[in-house]
């Protein structure tokens, strides 16, 4: 996850703050790799940082996969994770799974939209100049002499915010070595509803009702925490956990880890177990599960080797991973048949490049448009619900393409900053 990091080093001793987080416990007896936490209604900053005790790395002989150098010869392997709804016989027709409806927060803006079909469907996105005024408030709300960062992204159902917030240092005085930030989420009117002392968001669940921290120095274990009441978790034997993602069916969760000797993308269940590497690798993005919950797909940097990304697609069904040599950031089609890697200009002329992929036969394609305002970055790359077209942010304006690269249109035309750009039923 893209995370906003402060750069300010805050103290204890702030203003008490009603959460209604977690208190970690142990595992129980009997179930492996799973602790439950207990919802609580208050949490006092403590008077020093928080976390867990390392533990050395042991991997498994077995355990496999890329690294940051070149594509490997044979693919590697991974743990096969069974379908979310496992059935006799062929594979049904595949249904997208169901989200709660999205709340439309005072930063965010839509746009009703009827594709050429007919088909109607809505696009939202975050007014960036009103997302900035109201991270102005949240400070203003915490005081002059509270640091305030907000965590991006915002909460999926867009009903929560996630706050970095700590005590200013003192003018004058340098970096040193003090506690982390404490974890605070806040609703669309400001009101504090849950959060953790010294902890750092990591994601949130695909409802928004619950989100993943790790405390201290980022070293302590995956934890999970819900807003609605429901019993978190703490996953042990996890460690300096960078990147979460939880499947559609919210019953396993993947990530990555930064430990040296455990490096890679990682699996664990929801309800216990030991967690388990998918496969070895450094400098891996966010991973990003497709909507039937069969695959994950998951970015490799490799700067220091002044290569382009990979990114690697894992399918939990076969337990096969492989690599696809074209650089970009993963996106899902609604129907889970076609990943978008959305690509920086054309070297060759000021025309733009999406490539789709079909994991299953491995087939690219390529995209292609140009808009007539010459060369620029595109962002925000999402689907329509139907699959059927692609829109982005370019030059602060809302465009759509069709997946033939026909039909370029600006939707748009204010210029304004936007971003977290979504296009909804």
């Amino acid at each position: 996850m893209k995370a906003i990091r402060p750069s300010w080093v805050p103290v204890r001793g702030m203003l008490v703050l009603l959460f209604v987080a977690i208190l970690v416990a142990c595992a129980p007896p009997g179930t492996p790799g799973g602790g439950t936490a207990t919802p609580m209604a208050e949490v006092r900053p403590s008077a020093g940082p928080g976390g867990a005790t390392r533990r050395a790395a042991s991997p498994s002989p077995t355990e496999a996969g890329p690294t940051s150098g070149p594509r490997p010869s044979a693919p590697a392997t991974a743990s096969p994770v069974p379908p979310p709804s496992p059935t006799a016989g062929p594979s049904p027709t595949f249904v997208p799974p169901s989200r709660p409806p999205l709340t439309l927060s005072p930063i965010m803006r839509q746009i009703a939209y009827v594709s050429p079909s007919g088909r109607t469907s809505t696009l939202v996105y975050v007014d960036q100049a009103a997302a900035d005024a109201q991270e102005e408030r949240f400070r203003a709300q915490f005081g002059p002499d509270m640091d305030v960062e907000v965590w991006e992204p915002r909460s999926p159902n867009g009903q929560y915010t996630a706050l970095a917030v700590g005590r200013k240092p003192p003018p004058g005085i340098g970096d040193i070595d003090l506690p982390p930030p404490d974890l605070v989420i806040v609703d669309n009117e400001g009101r504090v509803v849950g959060g953790m002392p010294g902890a750092y968001l990591r994601n949130w669940t695909p409802d928004g009702q619950g989100f993943f921290f790790v405390t201290g120095t980022e070293n302590g274990p995956l934890q999970l925490a819900y807003l609605d009441g429901r019993p978190g978790r703490v996953f042990t034997d996890t460690y300096d956990v960078g990147e979460v993602a939880m499947s559609p069916d919210g019953r396993t969760i993947v990530y990555t880890e930064r430990e040296y000797d455990r490096e890679g993308l990682w699996r664990v269940y929801v309800e216990g177990g030991k967690p388990v590497r998918v496969f070895a690798g450094e400098d891996l993005g966010e991973p990003t599960w497709s909507p039937d919950g069969m695959w994950v797909a998951v970015t490799q940097s490799r700067a220091m080797e002044r290569l382009p990304a990979l990114v690697w697609l894992v399918d939990f069904t076969s337990g096969e991973v492989f690599s696809l040599e074209i650089p970009g950031e993963p996106v899902w089609s609604p129907d889970g048949r076609l990943l978008a890697l959305g690509k920086r200009p054309l070297s060759s002329s000021k025309g733009y490049s999406v490539s789709l992929v079909d994991p299953r036969t491995r087939q690219v394609r390529e995209i292609r448009f140009y808009p007539p305002d010459g060369a620029g970055y595109y962002s925000d790359l999402t689907w329509s619900p139907d699959s059927s077209q692609i829109a982005f942010i370019l030059y602060n304006d809302i465009w759509i393409v069709n997946l033939d690269g026909s039909g370029l249109h600006r939707l748009t035309e204010d210029g304004l900053p936007k971003s977290n750009l979504r296009w909804i039923p």
